[in-house]
């Protein structure tokens, strides 16, 4: 792995609960600032002093269906001395307490016939991005991956890619559950152990109602694969990826593409603009680097008008899986001397 300014990074192995407290130990003073200066997380802590029920009654799905997360979550809480109520809030933030906030990231695929290219803006919430880490985990049941998470979180909302070969990205979507439902996390780090694509289409969908909507991008080594899963709280929709492929925060499908967006997102202009600039491009890595950098693409300081908060990207992952996996992160700016590369023999070290 290089050495870079971009994220931090650490090496952990062993039970759930001991990489969560590995995880809480080694980034306690990230995590803390975090959750003392991000306005998100703080509504939504105060949300659940005022309304606990509905908390009580998610975490309760989650231990039931769930329990070596719960114990990972657990894990982080007594590894970072802060509050479990608040860690949980963190980790549960898809699951609807209140309205929902801009959605953000934008991902490219290019499928060519010995390499599949995949490329990803995570954008999201300034704090929790700035404060947000690299882990590359070693379980018990002998599954590698690494996975960017944010503070607090177990691995599952972003990015990363396993042992196995499979590669994931996700993107919000808007299909807001307004009843008790699983938090999306659980279903992404599940995906993060997956052994194949087939079971990493049926990771993603396990349970319902799901909270929120998701677009996974999935990638196999293995089988030479990629796809496009679209999830609501209740259904799904499969797309298998052959040549270029777009995705911002709104459902493209035709199964879903009816499914409405707030008026206040941004997703269908970063839409229109990437397959305006993917349209007479090459598939290689420096046209899908340029076409994430393009101003009306990246997030850069772009706020919210519902909430306030602010958004940035606060990274481009370049995945490129032939006969191996190779991840590059970059900067918003993309400064070539500053990048970290992780591939899948550095897993597996």
């Amino acid at each position: 792995m290089t050495e870079s300014t971009l994220l931090p990074f650490i090496r952990v192995k062993g039970t759930n609960h001991e990489i969560g407290k590995q995880i809480g130990e080694y980034f306690q003073k990230r995590i803390a600032q975090a959750f003392e200066e991000c306005k998100e997380v703080n509504n939504l802590i105060d949300f659940d002093r005022k309304h606990p029920k509905r908390l009580d009654s998610v975490e309760s799905l989650a231990h039931k269906h769930f329990p070596h997360y719960m114990d990972e979550i657990k894990g982080i809480s007594e590894g970072s001395g802060l509050d479990y109520r608040q860690i949980l809030v963190a980790n549960f933030r898809h699951v609807p307490f209140k309205d929902d906030t801009l959605e953000s990231c934008s991902t490219i695929i290019f499928k060519n016939e010995d390499k599949i290219i995949l490329t990803h803006n995570e954008d999201y919430e300034s704090i929790m991005g700035k404060y947000s880490y690299l882990t590359a985990v070693e379980l018990d049941n002998g599954t590698n991956f690494f996975a960017h998470s944010y503070p607090g979180c177990i691995s599952g909302n972003s990015f990363g890619f396993n042992s196995h070969g499979i590669v994931f990205t996700a993107n919000s979507l808007p299909n807001p559950v307004k009843r008790i439902s699983f938090s999306r996390i659980f279903f992404g780090r599940s995906i993060l152990e997956a052994k194949s694509i087939e079971e990493a289409i049926e990771s993603a969908q396990l349970y319902s109602p799901r909270s929120g909507g998701v677009s996974y991008n999935l990638a196999s080594l293995r089988e030479n694969k990629v796809e496009n899963l679209e999830t609501t709280a209740d259904d799904s929709c499969l797309t298998e990826i052959s040549d270029k492929y777009y995705h911002t925060n709104h459902y493209i499908s035709e199964k879903f593409k009816n499914i409405p967006y707030p008026k206040y997102g941004n997703s269908k202009t970063r839409y229109r603009r990437g397959i305006e600039l993917l349209s007479n491009l090459k598939k290689t890595t420096n046209n899908a680097l340029e076409v994430l950098s393009d101003k009306y693409i990246a997030f850069n300081s772009v706020k919210d008008p519902e909430s306030g908060y602010i958004y940035d990207t606060i990274c481009t992952a370049l995945f490129e899986i032939s006969n191996t996996i190779n991840l590059r992160l970059y900067p918003p700016d993309r400064k070539k001397d500053d990048y970290i590369s992780f591939s899948l023999n550095d897993l597996k070290k």
